[in-house]
């Protein structure tokens, strides 16, 4: 059985979540068995991350390459990052350095968080290079990055939605 609020692993007989102290009545007991690892998994969602939450994990998490992000975490610190990004091009003109500055501080992560986002769908970084393809390519990779998260665990990790 799992807490439907932080997803901790109760047993039967816990009458409160250990970690987040969630009452276990309300918690759903569906669980399902991976048929590639044979591991029971969540089959409820965690909640979505919060667009503050994202962003913190956008720039803690800057430089991982490897793992997953969920579709809330990535699109939610893109929207604060596009909005900070308009403001900066309406207040400041083109070319000044603190523009530059901001560009260049974001590029890493906005990088590691699509690479993240798209292992989180099952793909690798590779599908980056559909970028290089005019118009077509980033729709392609919109497409993929809207996609929902694959729930099994791949091989970059469990799936932060469901576990």
């Amino acid at each position: 059985m799992f807490c439907p609020k932080c997803g901790n692993i109760l047993s039967d007989s816990d009458k409160f979540c250990t970690s987040c102290g969630a009452p276990v009545e309300s918690a759903q007991q569906g669980t399902r068995v991976n048929s590639a690892c044979g591991h029971p998994h969540r089959t409820t969602e965690l909640p979505a991350v919060t667009p503050g939450e994202a962003v913190r994990l956008y720039f803690s998490r800057y430089m991982d390459f490897s793992g997953r992000s969920r579709r809330s975490e990535y699109w939610g610190a893109q929207l604060v990052i596009w909005i900070i990004s308009a403001v900066l091009g309406l207040l400041l003109r083109e070319g000044s350095l603190l523009l530059s500055l901001w560009s260049l501080a974001t590029l890493v992560p906005n990088l590691s968080s699509m690479v993240r986002r798209l292992h989180d769908t099952g793909r690798s970084w590779t599908w980056l290079l559909w970028n290089l393809l005019p118009i077509a390519g980033q729709i392609i990779v919109l497409v993929a990055a809207c996609t929902d998260s694959v729930p099994e665990a791949n091989q970059w990790g469990e799936s932060p939605k469901y576990h």
